[in-house]
């Protein structure tokens, strides 16, 4: 069942209720769907809703310029409201953010790679480890190993915080995992390993200087670390149900001699001991980091005396070593082939779900363009009823004003009077007066 919330804030509750309040006084007339309508009610009730009803809310902020219209002048302040007005609609952009960041993470499994040597120095030390681990606990996290080993001191810690950690770890050896890599393996709670990988224990070595009691003290030091190592690969045998006759005296006897040999364990022989639980599936993922790891591994035989025969032939000729690039090369780039043959069908499928999804969006904007047409035919409805109102107004107006001109004019004596002199007469006083004003 998916889930469903009700932590929105009050002010949004009472926002739906003052919109229904006044529907029911006054009805909704042309105002909101019935989807709308029920929006107010589930907010005013606070019954919780989906995340398609949050995302739904989300996208109302498009109505934001109506927010403020009065109820009775229109449907933009009603249908603000009755869907949570302002508190609640920021509320929905938050909490589809928080709920599909939640989403993400629970379907992402984080993954660190440690493709190098181990030491303090390097990019693959117990800060790097530390910091991951950090970052996603608890959830579950995958390291894959690819490594050559390095400093002891570094990879015993790093290997003790993998076991430590309280969610689930799974380590994909990919390659080769040799010396105190294998820590980081044997370490985690899940250890897999992609076929055609080798697993190298030994015993620790370093170059010591100083007089014979430096020697000894170093030894014992060292004797210590061996020891460390082989109780750590013993417990991920018991861990595996596979002690040599249920003893782990005889199979730490037997463990012990792998390691004073420096072993390389195949894949397979690697599993049949104990020390690692399977396969990687969906190795086409991984094969390019497990063949990388397999060129660094020959670039680096001189370091190793027990090197497995099967891995590569040690051949002097220049022209073997050059037909094994060229192989090399040839699978290199048979790979890459394969990897885009594998992402063009991830691609296609991905656009096959992109469609859905544009198809969805592009349903959810005719529904949000019916709105939006139905709230603007509202407006206009209302404003062709103000103008008659207005015009009627007008016409009454000028109405009155026309009666009134003709009642002035009724009530105004004639313009055209008689004459009671002649027109000698006019003439006479208007030579009289202007006689006078020239004295």
């Amino acid at each position: 069942m998916a889930d469903s919330y009700n932590d929105y804030p009050k002010a949004a509750s009472e926002n739906a209720q003052r919109a229904l309040n006044w529907a029911e006084e006054n009805g909704w007339g042309t105002c909101l769907e019935a989807t709308g309508k029920q929006r107010a009610n589930q907010l005013a009730k606070r019954e919780p809703i989906s995340r398609e009803t949050i995302s739904r809310m989300a996208s109302f902020k498009r109505h934001q310029q109506h927010k403020d219209v009065p109820y009775s002048e229109g449907c933009g302040g009603l249908a603000w409201d009755a869907w949570g007005g302002t508190e609640g609609i920021e509320w929905a952009i938050r909490k589809l953010k928080q709920i599909d960041k939640k989403a993400q993470s629970k379907n992402m499994i984080a993954e660190l790679n440690i493709v190098g040597q181990i030491d303090s120095f390097s990019n693959y030390n117990k800060q790097l480890v530390a910091e991951f681990l950090n970052q996603n606990a608890p959830n579950e996290v995958v390291i894959n190993i690819a490594s050559e080993g390095g400093s002891v001191v570094e990879g015993m810690a790093m290997g003790e915080m993998i076991a430590n950690y309280k969610g689930n770890t799974i380590a994909k050896g990919l390659g080769f995992v040799a010396s105190i890599a294998t820590m980081l393996l044997v370490k985690a709670k899940v250890a897999l390993v992609s076929k055609g990988t080798y697993i190298m224990i030994h015993n620790s070595w370093g170059m010591v200087e100083g007089n014979k009691h430096d020697l000894m003290k170093n030894a014992e030091t060292m004797e210590q670390l061996d020891t460390n190592m082989l109780n750590a690969y013993l417990d991920k045998i018991k861990a595996s149900g596979k002690y040599v006759n249920g003893s782990r005296e005889q199979t730490k006897n037997k463990v012990r001699k792998l390691m004073d040999a420096e072993t390389w364990l195949s894949a397979e022989q690697a599993i049949d001991l104990g020390l690692v639980d399977g396969y990687v599936e969906n190795e086409d993922k991984i094969v390019k980091m497990h063949n990388e790891a397999i060129l660094r591994l020959r670039a680096q035989a001189t370091n190793y005396k027990n090197l497995p025969t099967n891995l590569f032939k040690m051949e002097t000729k220049k022209s073997s070593r050059l037909l094994d690039s060229f192989l090399n090369w040839f699978r290199a780039e048979e790979i890459e082939i394969e990897k885009e043959l594998s992402i063009g069908e991830e691609e296609k499928n991905k656009d096959l779900d992109k469609m859905d999804e544009v198809v969805k969006e592009k349903d959810l904007m005719i529904q949000e363009l019916q709105t939006k047409l139905e709230e603007a035919l509202t407006r206009l409805a209302d404003l062709e009823a103000k103008f008659e109102a207005k015009k009627k107004e007008m016409d009454e107006m000028e109405m009155q004003a026309k009666g009134k001109v003709n009642i002035y004019k009724k009530d105004q004596p004639s313009a055209k009077l008689e004459n009671k002199y002649s027109a000698e007469q006019i003439d006479s006083v208007n030579a009289m007066l202007k006689q006078l004003f020239k004295k």
